[in-house]
Order: C-alpha cells, then sequence, then structure tokens
C-alpha cells in the first residue's frame, strides 16, 4: 500500500467519526447550517478521495448521499430520522469497505451492486415518489423488451436472466478500461446491443479518443459474476433482473480530489522521478509528471505554483535539463505549507498543524519496551548501590555513587512516565460511539433515550481504551433494554417518557472511574434472588440470607439474567460475566447500585495504565515470586491466638470478617519446611472476585516498578502465571495471576 492509500484510509476513518457525530447532532437538535455544511463537505472530501484511490463503487454511493445532502443544505429537504438513517448506513458501509481496502486492498467483489442499490435508496429520498420501504421500485426498461426478442425462447425459459446497460465514460479509455473485453468477458451472452449515446459528429470534429458507446446486453450469468466483471466501473453500469423491477439511473461519481491530498499527489510525482534510471525516457517522464502537478493544483486554486511547475518544464526542454522540473516540484512541495484556497478544507494556521505527529504505534511499541528495560537495569543499580555502601562507607564515593543512582532513577522515571503519555488517549474516542448505539437501540426497542456524556476529555492507555468498548457496550444496551422502561409504563409511574442515561468518566488519583447510570425500573434484589435459585447459583439458605445490595451484584454471575426472553440484544446471562471479567483482567473493580423504581448505576474503577505494575516480591517455599500490588489490601503480622481452626482449613477475624489463610507455598505444590506454630505467621490479605483471602508468605522482600512481559515458549500456556519481570539482582521473577489461582 502506497503513500496515497494510507493516507486515504487515515482521512477517511476520521471523516466518517466526524460526520457520523454531526449527523447524530443535526437529528437531536434540529437543522444548523454549520453543521449541514459540515457534513456535506466531509462527504464531499470522502467521495473525492475515493476517486482519487480509484474507488468508484464507493464514489458512487457517495455521490448520491453529497446531493441529498446538498437538498437539506438548500433546505428543500427536512432532516428527518429516515434520511439520517440512510445517511448513516452509507457511512456504515463506507467504513466497512474501507477496511476491506485496508486488509486486501481492493473492494469485495458485490461493492458495485451494493453501491447501486445504496445510491437508489439515497436517491429515492430526493423524490416525491418512494415506495414505503424505502426501497426504490427497480422495473423492467423499454431497451430490454425490444433487446430480448433477439434471445431463442429455449433460453428465456431455461433459468433467470440478467440485463445490463453499460455506458462507458467519454474518458474511460485513459482510465484503462477496455468496455468491448468486459462485455465479452460475460459468460452466457444472449444478446447484444451497441449504439452511439449521443449522435456521431461530423468527421472533421470527432475525438478518436472519447468513447461515445452505449452497451446492451442479456446473459443468463449471475450477479455474483456481473459484480466481478465490473468490480471496477459500477458507476456505469445499470444490471436488471428480468422480472418487474424498478432502477433509475445512478448518476456516476464527479471525481474531486481533497484538497488534503494535493501534498500526496506532488510528492508522488516527485518520487516517481527519483526512481527513474534510463536517460532515453527522462523527459517523456518530466513532462508526465510536471503536467499531473500543474493540472492538480489548478484544480485546487494554486494557479501560481501551477505556473511555476509550468515554466520550469519549457526550461528544462529548451536548456535541455532535466532537473530543472524536479527542483521545481520540490519547491512547490514545500510551498503547500501555506493554507489552500479551496472550498473543501477548512483554513488553519500552520502553527497550529505543526502541532500534532502521527507516529506509527508499533514504533511508540518498541520506545515502550526499550524504557522498560531501562526500568530493570534502574532497579539492578539501585541493588547494586545498597550492596557497595557497606564496602565504601560514608566517604564522597559512596555519596557519589547514591547521588548517581537517584538521579538516573529520576531522569528513568520521569522518561518512563514520558513515554507512558505517549500511550495515552482521550476516552472521546471511545464515547464517540455510543450515541449512535442508543440511537438505533431506540428505534428497534421503540423507547425513547437520551445520553449525556461527560469526562471525554480524561485520558487512559490506549489498550485500557480498546479493551473498554465490549464492557460499556453490554452496560448501555442493558440499561435500554432492561432499565429503561417503554413510554406508556414511565409515563403510569409518573416519569417523563424521554428516559436518560449518563455516561461518565473521571480521574481519581492513577485511577479512571467511569459510571453508566439509568433512571429505569432498577433491579428488584427478588428477582436476582429467584434467578439465583433457579440456575442453582448458590444453596438455597445463602441465597436467603443475602441482603438486597449483596443480592444485586449477583447479576455479574453467568448464565444469570432477569430478562424475559431471549432477544439478539441481551437476555442471554453472558454479557455482565463479561463485562466483570475483562474489568478484572485491566486490574479494576466493578460494583452496582440499584433502587427499584429509580434507576440503576454501574461503577468500574480502574487503572489509568496497564503498561507498568507495582509488584510486591515474596517468598515462599524458597522460591521468590511476585504480587501484583492492585490486589493487595494490607499484610497482617499473626500471632498463633489469632489463627482459628475451621473444620480442616485455618481463618482469622479481621474486621469482623472472617478471611482463610492459604499457605501460597502449599497452594504452588512446592516444598516447605514445617512452620513454627508458636512463631507469628506473615500473611497478605488479597481481594479477588469481590472476596477476601489471606496469603500465607515466608517473607516480604521488595517493592518494584516493573514492565511484565508475557509468558513464553514451553511456559506461554502455564497457569497461574501473568508474566515475568526481573528481581533487583538480576532473576528472572514469576509473576502469579492471583486470581486464576483462586477462580
Amino acid at each position: 500500500m502506497n503513500q496515497l492509500q494510507e493516507q486515504f484510509i487515515s482521512e477517511t476513518k476520521e471523516l466518517i467519526l466526524q460526520a457520523t457525530d454531526d449527523l447524530m447532532a443535526v437529528e437531536r437538535f434540529g437543522f444548523d447550517a454549520e453543521r449541514i455544511d459540515r457534513i456535506f463537505r466531509a462527504f464531499h472530501t470522502l467521495k473525492g478521495s475515493a476517486g482519487v484511490v480509484d474507488l468508484p463503487a464507493m464514489a458512487l454511493v457517495l455521490h448520491a448521499a453529497e446531493d441529498l445532502l446538498a437538498a437539506v443544505k438548500a433546505k428543500m429537504r427536512p432532516v428527518t430520522t429516515a434520511l439520517v438513517s440512510e445517511a448513516l448506513q452509507c457511512l456504515d458501509q463506507v467504513s466497512a469497505w474501507v477496511d476491506a481496502f485496508e486488509a486486501r486492498g481492493a473492494l469485495p467483489p458485490q461493492a458495485g451492486e451494493r453501491a447501486r442499490d445504496a445510491a437508489l435508496r439515497l436517491r429515492a429520498l430526493l423524490s416525491d415518489n418512494k415506495k414505503s420501504s424505502g426501497t426504490p421500485d427497480k422495473s423492467r426498461p423499454d431497451w430490454v423488451a425490444a433487446l430480448i426478442e433477439q434471445v431463442p425462447a429455449t433460453d428465456i425459459s431455461a433459468g433467470p436472466l440478467l440485463a445490463v446497460d453499460y455506458e462507458p465514460l467519454p474518458g474511460c479509455f485513459f482510465n484503462g478500461d477496455d468496455p468491448l473485453a468486459l462485455i465479452a468477458a460475460i459468460p452466457e451472452l444472449l444478446a447484444l446491443s451497441v449504439e452511439p449515446r449521443d449522435p456521431w459528429p461530423p468527421l472533421p470534429d470527432m475525438d478518436p479518443f472519447a468513447c461515445n458507446l452505449r452497451i446492451r446486453a442479456i446473459a443468463a450469468a449471475t450477479r455474483e459474476q456481473f459484480a466481478g466483471i465490473f468490480r471496477l466501473v459500477p458507476d456505469q453500469v445499470e444490471v436488471f433482473e428480468l422480472a418487474p423491477t424498478t432502477a433509475p439511473a445512478a448518476a456516476g461519481p464527479d471525481v474531486n480530489g481533497s484538497g488534503a491530498l494535493l501534498d500526496n499527489i506532488i510528492v508522488c510525482q516527485i518520487a516517481m522521478l527519483d526512481a527513474a534510471k534510463a536517460a532515453d525516457d527522462s523527459y517523456g517522464r518530466y513532462g508526465s509528471a510536471a503536467r499531473a502537478a500543474a493540472n492538480a493544483l489548478r484544480h485546487f486554486a494554486r494557479d501560481d505554483l501551477a505556473s511555476e511547475v509550468e515554466a520550469a518544464l519549457e526550461a528544462a526542454f529548451a536548456r535541455q535539463s532535466a532537473s530543472l522540473v524536479r527542483d521545481a516540484l520540490r519547491n512547490v512541495a514545500s510551498g503547500l505549507a501555506a493554507p489552500l484556497e479551496a472550498n473543501d478544507r477548512e483554513t488553519a494556521s500552520p502553527a497550529a498543524s505543526n502541532r500534532s505527529l502521527r507516529i506509527d504505534e508499533a514504533r511508540i511499541d518498541s520506545l515502550f519496551n526499550l524504557s522498560g528495560e531501562l526500568i530493570v537495569a534502574k532497579n539492578s543499580l539501585a541493588h547494586l548501590s545498597r550492596l557497595i555502601e557497606p564496602v565504601v562507607g560514608e566517604g564522597d564515593l559512596g555519596r557519589n555513587i547514591r547521588a548517581a543512582n537517584e538521579t538516573l532513577d529520576s531522569l528513568i522515571t520521569e522518561m518512563h512516565a514520558a513515554i507512558l503519555q505517549l500511550r495515552m488517549v482521550p476516552l472521546s474516542q471511545l464515547f464517540r460511539s455510543f450515541p449512535r448505539v442508543v440511537r438505533d437501540l431506540c428505534l428497534r426497542l421503540d423507547k425513547r433515550a437520551e445520553l449525556t456524556i461527560q469526562g471525554g476529555a480524561a485520558e487512559c492507555d490506549k489498550k485500557v481504551v480498546e479493551r473498554l468498548f465490549e464492557p460499556l457496550l453490554h452496560l448501555v444496551r442493558n440499561a435500554l433494554d432492561h432499565g429503561i422502561e417503554a413510554p406508556d409504563e414511565r409515563r403510569e409511574s409518573g416519569k417523563p417518557e424521554l428516559a436518560h442515561i449518563a455516561l461518565e468518566a473521571a480521574r481519581a488519583g492513577d485511577r479512571l472511574v467511569l459510571e453508566v447510570r439509568d433512571d429505569g425500573r432498577g433491579i428488584n434484589p427478588a428477582a436476582v434472588r429467584a434467578k439465583a435459585l433457579e440456575r442453582g447459583l448458590m444453596p438455597v439458605a445463602e441465597i436467603a440470607a443475602l441482603s438486597d445490595e449483596d443480592a444485586t451484584q449477583l447479576i455479574f454471575s453467568a448464565g444469570l439474567s432477569t430478562a424475559g426472553a431471549v432477544t439478539d440484544i441481551s437476555g442471554r446471562g453472558v454479557g455482565m460475566d463479561v463485562v466483570r471479567n475483562t474489568v478484572e483482567q485491566l486490574g479494576g473493580k466493578i460494583a452496582v447500585t440499584s433502587r427499584l423504581g429509580v434507576g440503576t448505576s454501574v461503577r468500574l474503577d480502574l487503572p489509568i495504565n496497564v503498561a507498568m505494575s507495582q509488584i510486591m516480591v515474596v517468598a515462599a517455599g524458597g522460591q521468590l515470586f511476585g504480587l501484583p500490588m492492585d490486589l493487595v489490601s494490607e499484610t497482617v503480622r499473626l500471632t498463633p491466638d489469632r489463627v482459628s481452626r475451621i473444620k480442616n482449613n485455618r481463618g482469622f477475624v479481621l474486621r469482623n470478617r472472617i478471611v482463610p489463610i492459604c499457605s501460597l507455598a502449599e497452594v504452588l505444590d512446592l516444598t516447605c519446611q514445617p512452620a513454627d506454630s508458636q512463631a507469628p505467621g506473615l500473611v497478605i490479605v488479597v481481594e479477588v472476585g469481590g472476596k477476601i483471602v489471606a496469603l500465607e508468605v515466608d517473607a516480604i522482600h521488595d517493592r518494584l516498578d516493573a514492565v511484565l512481559k508475557p509468558m513464553q515458549g514451553l511456559l506461554a500456556n502455564a497457569p497461574a502465571y501473568s508474566g515475568t519481570t526481573m528481581s533487583a539482582d538480576g532473576r528472572v521473577l514469576l509473576v502469579l495471576d492471583v486470581r486464576e489461582l483462586f477462580s
């Protein structure tokens, strides 16, 4: 994939997000000239960019959407739910095509046919005559009746036939198209008609390089075969089933380049010249590059730069010095830093555009890994500094070593924090998808709800943001499907028909707090208890003893759902379980509070960064292990009189709560010496899945800031370990996955 295509993919994704946000805002708040203009320019730029990278199917559907938005902009059509839905579906289709283009370098074979169908639906909204389904009618055109007379009756009765109306563009030859070759590739061709699209001009005025043909044919081919043959010219082809269907002629795309791509066009011309090696065709290359650059510059109203390139080309031919064109193009490329005067781009100061720099994510990850190695080296140096203190004493050498170690420690810590900051992204990137989710679900469920978002400016590690989408999606879906009542039910209970869902985020130190809140019917603890009994999650006595608050927490149990029926939205009892597991895998906690008839709030407490971990180094069974500090509640030195025997297990009372004691060495199946029953024991209290347990260890050695490396090789699938790091003395330290140990 070349630089131009990569730029196209990046720009397209940004424009799709922007247009989606603006469409949602226009639907919610009504006509806004500025927003409508921004939406129109986004679709126009998307269409032009699709033309530049030669994706005619995408250009076709975007051109139809652009025409519809032009009518809205001119106040010829109102902003309706149907119009916004079609525009959003258009963006969804374009987004899917961009993903396919990024993965395979081409659109799917059926893209042309889907583009035509989408374009017809969009253009139907421009017409007063549209079917209630929103899908325009495709009827058999008049020319089919005349052409079908050429088809033998046996072929007509043998199976379904398709008719094609192909009008090549006048400049199709310059695009590399061969219309007759495409028609010849149609299998089972039964009838053919070739005629001039416009009357032939007098022979002296005829342009032999302009195509003036209209080609019509009937064949027994399938739609998939047609889609494959005409996949590069979908805007020039219409396919009809020989059954009563209607298809208005789809307009071809108006291929206008995006101003943002002008820089890349010039750069590509320079790259072509730099690649030239043979001298015999060098002037042809320079002439081609100069003309292409000049045409692009004039298209974007940069006549001054275009004249500069054309003057350089004339001088190159006159002086027999082709390098003049190369130098001129390079000067033009540097001169494009000035704002363009095209309507397709918003003006921005050069200073503002230079404040951001796009960097490949792999480079940031590589830099982060190197900083992690520096952290390991810093820990080792600190360990060596402590070892050497007794040798050098308190003299100048000892003080200098400590000072150098402290300086290096400070610099490495600061550098690592700066690199971590590169991985931070605003939560607005995550939140911007949810207004669309709420809108579409409200239409499907026939409910009315508005979503308010706060805290989108808060930043979090990119990996945390990526992992949070699925949990938040489950929570928002459940709020709408289970929590929010139907409009009639809300009126009867004295609530406004328009329900409210809040999605809020806030920083709390080095933690991120997310909350999804609704004003729906709330969670009925009695219903949860009944479902838990039905599923056999707990003994009857334990369920009956649960408080309402504890019973509500059972919604996170696998397989439990309070929904009355299973739908494609929710009700299978897996959503909240997935939410809890994902949050805990990220090192977070989740809690739900609910009031019957008032609403429900689900609160997520997450680390801002999962790349750096704080590790407690403990000894058990003669070996050292790491424990994640985010699970450690406290450490306790237990005297024998505090330990009680409960059946075959040991435990102690911590703040009126019985905490079971587990020997870490026994859990890991390590050989260990019998402990002195009269000596105080050392336990680490950890919290796992809402339950607490005390891990008995031999000693606590250190606390480290560490970057975990995943288990590799033969140990890749080893249970109970989340990764490895280096201890201060240079040994490999296994970090335990406490959740897996006690799950």
